[in-house]
Formats: C-alpha cells, sequence, structure tokens
C-alpha cells in the first residue's frame, strides 16, 4: 500500500476501503440477521399460539391432549433457537466489526484470530437457525400426524 492508497477512497486495501466496509457490513449483517431471526421467532411462536388456540375447542381427542405438550415443547425450543441465533449473529458481527477496525487502523495487524472467533459464532448462528426451523418442521409434522389418526369425540351430523 502506497501513501497514495490512504488518500483514494475505496481502493481495497486502503484504511479508508477498511473503514467503510466494517461500517457497511456491520449495517447489512445487522438488517439481515434480524429479519431471519424474526422469521425464526415469528413462525415457532405463531404456531404454538395456533395450537394453545386450538386446544380451547371443545370435546378433544384426550390422545391429542396428551400429545400437544410435545409439540408445544418443538415450538417453544424453535423459539429459544431463533434468540440464540440472534445473540451468535451478534457475538460473530461484533468480531468482525473489530477485525475490520483494527485493519483499518494498522493494515499489518493479524486479524486471523478474531475473523476464526467471528466465524466461530456465525457457525453457531448458522445452526441455531437450522434448528429453529428443524423444530417447525418437527412439531408442525407431530401435529399433523396426530391429528389425522385423532378421533373426533363428536363425529359430524350428516343429512
Amino acid at each position: 500500500m502506497t501513501d497514495q492508497d490512504k488518500d483514494v477512497p475505496w481502493v481495497y486495501g486502503s484504511q479508508t476501503y477498511a473503514h467503510e466496509r466494517s461500517q457497511s457490513d456491520a449495517q447489512q449483517s445487522n438488517e439481515n440477521v434480524r429479519a431471519a431471526a424474526q422469521a425464526a421467532l415469528l413462525i415457532n411462536g405463531g404456531a404454538a399460539t395456533a395450537v394453545l388456540a386450538f386446544l380451547s375447542k371443545d370435546k378433544i381427542d384426550p390422545f391429542v391432549l396428551k400429545t400437544v405438550p410435545i409439540c408445544l415443547f418443538g415450538y417453544a425450543f424453535g423459539v429459544l433457537s431463533g434468540a440464540f441465533m440472534t445473540f451468535c449473529m451478534g457475538q460473530a458481527l461484533r468480531s468482525w466489526s473489530i477485525a475490520w477496525r483494527e485493519y483499518s487502523v494498522d493494515p499489518t495487524k493479524d486479524t486471523g484470530a478474531e475473523n476464526d472467533y467471528a466465524r466461530a459464532w456465525h457457525r453457531r448462528g448458522r445452526y441455531a437457525f437450522y434448528a429453529a426451523m428443524g423444530c417447525f418442521i418437527f412439531a408442525s409434522a407431530i401435529l399433523a400426524v396426530l391429528l389425522f389418526v385423532s378421533n373426533p369425540v363428536q363425529a359430524p351430523v350428516r343429512k
């Protein structure tokens, strides 16, 4: 990097580029993580709310009443996974921002450890998102099979 590179904005390897990249990455990542986490939380939370609303009906098969808590646990774990995902991605974003900030101050500084730390948190966040979606699919599949095989207490009247 030459002295001229320091004065030219957006030259890869320049301190200006590193600073702008740090700010841009932080903003975009924050928006994307927030949207994904909200999706994970809303999908699982909405499903749990729908199941609770369904349970308020009269004359539900006792087998359904005994088995639905498994589904509710799945949805609750999905919400927890979504919240953990938000935390993990925040930690990853923080570490990457620190690495870019350190690079913008001193381009010769080794930021490998901070980047590795960020990648580890990012991996955990991805797994938490997969867990949240898996919980939704698993709990919904159990609920669907449960409702399919259940016998309504009061059969519909046919004319």
